[in-house]
């Protein structure tokens, strides 16, 4: 927030600068005009009306809005759809190969994800290879990042849990079913662009139980 106002400040300096430029310029042909028109004082009066007039819409016409301080959050669409894509293949090749260590993976990458996801594993192969393999481009929309973060804690919640039935109970059908859940809801996201956990979190902020999506309006789908 410091740098917003350091540089909002400096921006403002700058508009000023620029606005008394223009007035010392406007002032300084004025004064050449009145010196070197040969107009008697009636006429001088008239053209002086009409510099000082072209002075100030000069100025207005520079006057810009107040930048904000605060930028609108924005999330890559296409980033969301790569991390949903892998974790469905993660959750399916385990249950299909029955491979717990499957899930034991997925459940720390999407860990990884929710609590820092500028380093996150699937950041980093998006940007190291399908962003220069040119297989996608980025599709950066207005939307709040923090219920996107919700959403996998959520899934690395089940994920985890899972991992402790496989591993540590006889009770598989419930380990399995758990990584079929987050299977299934990272499927629907990525086919059809409702994200459950986003879903929740909208409606938790609405209670005030979590803080409030950073966005104007209802809920945000975004589709595939």
């Amino acid at each position: 927030m410091s740098t917003s106002l350091a540089q909002f400040l400096l921006d403002k300096l700058l508009l000023q600068t620029l606005q008394l430029k223009q007035l010392v310029k406007f002032v300084d042909k004025l004064t050449k005009h009145y010196h070197t028109s040969p107009l008697d004082t009636r006429e001088h009066h008239q053209v002086g009306k009409v510099e000082f007039h072209l002075i100030w819409e000069a100025i207005d016409s520079m006057e810009t809005p107040t930048p904000t301080l605060t930028k609108a959050p924005r999330v890559d669409t296409h980033l969301a759809k790569f991390s949903q894509g892998s974790v469905v293949v993660l959750t399916g090749l385990a249950f299909l190969l029955s491979q717990p260590v499957i899930v034991v993976i997925a459940a720390v990458v999407l860990t990884w994800s929710a609590l820092a996801p500028e380093t996150s594993p699937f950041r980093l192969l998006y940007r190291g290879i399908v962003l220069p393999l040119h297989l996608w481009r980025p599709r950066v929309v207005e939307d709040d990042p923090a219920p996107h973060r919700f959403a996998q804690g959520i899934g690395a919640a089940f994920l985890i849990a899972s991992s402790i039935v496989l591993f540590f109970s006889s009770a598989t059908a419930i380990g399995w079913g758990l990584d079929l859940i987050v299977f299934a809801l990272a499927g629907i996201n990525l086919t059809i662009g409702f994200c459950a956990g986003c879903f929740v979190y909208y409606h938790l902020g609405r209670l005030g139980l979590l803080p409030r999506v950073r966005y104007e309006g209802g809920f945000h789908w975004r589709g595939v």
